[in-house]
């Protein structure tokens, strides 16, 4: 069940239902077919309901026991919940519903924290024990779905997005500045508990919360490095139905489900895996899937390949931001910056998807992270390998690699070498490690040096450091996993999907996957210097060969150099002359400006490759209009008599073929 929710603990009774109507109406999008409320002396929550599983009024939320000892608020899907549900039925436990919130509720009761193990799905809940008055809640282990949390005078609240603290907290937006240089100058976003916000922190992925006596406590409850699965001795075989039944769990839903298509390998596994799924009850597959397509990038091929394959009715958009307006609007419901234009045409796709009856996406976000998709991992399973002391095996994956990367196989073994010099440089504390921090590094990405001064005594440091004993390939994984960057991609998921009342499902990061691939030796990632190397082996016979064996895959390419420096020139160049960019102070402003006009023009001319700049750009222009949203949202929050209206539907143009 997708929704939102808005809970009070320990706080002023004063006004509580006033507040928690406020609170919820900032989160319609995420819920838009019902609203319920529960109020007592010490706990308080507002739900908004997408209904996904069991649409009946009996699955409403906050759902109770039989008791009313133990009341629940969940954002998310259970998707083993009918085998949960069976279980626990064989232990004596009723249902009255159908719903995987009961299921989840009376896991609790049955085992406790110890119930948290055996979830698999993308979860944040709260459960309120009125006897004890405890709360205790937990995220996923990736973080799909998002909780927050503040402290205010031994009150604590906790919302499934920042805008509904607001109301509750009765006081405005306060910017975090070292989170906003962060972003800036390490590219870094959703990398630490510390959000944009002062005051206002996220509970990590993989995290148990409790909250009693107005205090806050988190514990990790899993640790991916930690957890070890056998591995037989097919490993392709049994890591192919591993992805199919993650695959098959999430298609279970009582509303239509449809997919994400990119034309590339990870979103067409899902697509021609879905048919050998469909057998089990409970599915209503809408055999619709959803792409993106640029004259720049034309995938149009590949799309309709895997359409044919898999027997899906594509659906395409052509995203275009009519103005920097497209990604303010994006803002209000992201709450914080986010990284790239990227993120909008993820945005127009999901629009189109429930402009066409779906309410369920499977999408292949999380395969690049964890099954070594990006061109970065090479190095790291280079050095692997030197470590081992496999030169010919290292030798080979250079030359390998070379189509992935575009590099020499000398150049590749050097770079290789170096990375583990400076590994072991930064374990003596020779070599700098983490983020840049000082003030030069701040002022060189545009900053005033008052604003670089002050932000550097707000520090938002990263969430977690790889563990400790992980070869090369897979702590560089896990960095990506943990901080950067799978954080912030889950984010734009869950923002850019709940924007349109819709729920996303991602089967790579079903954890008995991703446990698996951790189990095996690494040369199962990038045999041969070949990117994912597992799944092209898994696939075959499922995905067509012209994509299984794709080399020119990676990313998702847009023509954000044109918008950057072409389309939106006029309105970048107004932002960043503008009365209140210039009196923030944060940054230099008639010298970004120049430097600018100076790209454009190279733009222009075709003098110059600014794919590397444009991203620097982008961040600097979207950090403003966050900047100019909080007064609005927040203010608004914080007064509850108003609340933002949804933007209307852009120019997107859905062609079915």
């Amino acid at each position: 069940m997708m929704c939102g929710f808005v809970v009070a603990v320990n706080a002023p009774a004063q006004q509580m239902d006033r507040k928690l109507s406020a609170a919820a109406r900032l989160l319609a999008h995420r819920g838009p077919d019902d609203e319920a409320f529960f109020v007592s002396p010490r706990f308080a929550a507002g739900f908004r309901r997408l209904s996904i599983i069991d649409l009946s009024n009996d699955a409403r939320q906050p759902m109770a026991d039989d008791s009313g000892r133990y009341r629940i608020v969940f954002n998310g899907e259970i998707y083993n919940y009918r085998e949960l549900r069976r279980e626990l039925e064989q232990h004596g436990w009723k249902f009255r519903t159908r719903s995987d919130t009961e299921v989840l509720l009376t896991a609790y009761r049955a085992w406790g924290e110890d119930c948290l193990p055996r979830l698999n799905g993308m979860f944040a809940f709260l459960i309120w024990d009125a006897t004890e008055e405890r709360l205790f809640g937990a995220r996923d282990r990736f973080g799909e779905k998002p909780l927050f949390y503040a402290e205010d005078g031994g009150a604590v609240y906790l919302a499934s997005e920042i805008k509904a603290l607001f109301p509750l907290l009765g006081r405005p937006a306060e910017p975090h500045l070292g989170a906003m240089r962060r972003y800036v100058v390490d590219k870094w976003s959703d990398h630490s508990a510390q959000t944009f916000y002062r005051g206002i922190f996220s509970v990590p992925a993989a995290h148990a919360v409790t909250v009693r006596g107005g205090r806050v406590a988190t514990r990790r409850y899993w640790r991916l490095e930690a957890a070890r699965v056998a591995v037989d001795r097919d490993v392709v075989g049994q890591f192919r139905e591993l992805f199919l039944d993650a695959v098959r769990l999430r298609m279970r839903a009582d509303v239509p489900v449809g997919t994400c298509l990119s034309g590339g390998l990870d979103s067409g596994s899902i697509v021609c895996s879905i048919p050998r799924v469909l057998r089990e009850a409970g599915t209503r597959y809408s055999g619709k899937s959803f792409t993106a397509a640029y004259a720049e990038y034309d995938e149009s091929g590949f799309v309709a390949e895997v359409n044919r394959a898999g027997g899906a009715t594509g659906h395409q958009c052509v995203p275009t931001p009519a103005g920097l307006n497209a990604i303010e609007d994006m803002l209000w419901y992201h709450d914080e910056p986010f990284h790239s234009f990227a993120a909008f045409a993820s945005f127009e796709v999901m629009r189109l998807a429930r402009q066409q009856g779906v309410v369920v996406l499977l999408n292949g976000q999380g395969a690049d992270e964890t099954l070594a998709g990006y061109s970065k991992y090479l190095s790291a399973y280079l050095l692997d390998l030197l470590l081992q002391g496999k030169l010919c095996a290292a030798w080979d994956a250079a030359r390998g690699g070379r189509s992935l990367t575009g590099r020499g196989s000398g150049e590749l073994l050097r770079q290789a070498a170096w990375a583990g010099v400076k590994q072991r440089l930064r374990a003596a504390k020779w070599w700098g490690k983490g983020p840049r921090t000082d003030v030069g590094a701040a002022e060189r990405c545009g900053f005033t040096r008052e604003f670089a001064t002050a932000s550097g005594l707000q520090d938002a440091p990263p969430w977690h450091e790889p563990g400790t004993g992980a070869s090369p390939l897979h702590a560089a994984l896990l960095q990506s996993i943990r901080v950067n960057h799978l954080p912030l991609y889950l984010r734009v998921e869950d923002r850019n999907s709940m924007a349109h009342s819709l729920e996303s499902r991602l089967p790579f990061l079903d954890h008995r996957l991703v446990e698996f691939v951790f189990s095996v030796p690494t040369y199962w990632l990038m045999q041969h210097g070949r990117n994912k190397y597992l799944l092209r082996e898994a696939m075959k016979g499922i995905l067509p060969e012209s994509v299984r064996q794709r080399g020119d895959k990676y990313g998702f390419p847009i023509p954000e150099v044109r918008w950057l420096y072409g389309d939106l020139r006029p309105e970048v160049e107004a932002l960043l002359s503008s009365r209140l960019f210039v009196e923030r102070g944060q940054f230099d402003a008639p010298a970004l400006l120049e430097q600018y006009r100076r790209e454009a023009e190279l733009w222009r001319s075709g003098q110059a490759d600014l794919w590397e700049r444009r991203s620097r750009w982008f961040r600097i222009v979207s950090l403003e209009l966050w900047q100019r949203g909080l007064t609005r949202y927040s203010a608004t929050a914080a007064d509850g008599r108003q609340t933002h209206e949804r933007p209307a539907p852009g120019a997107v143009s859905g062609v079915a073929w």
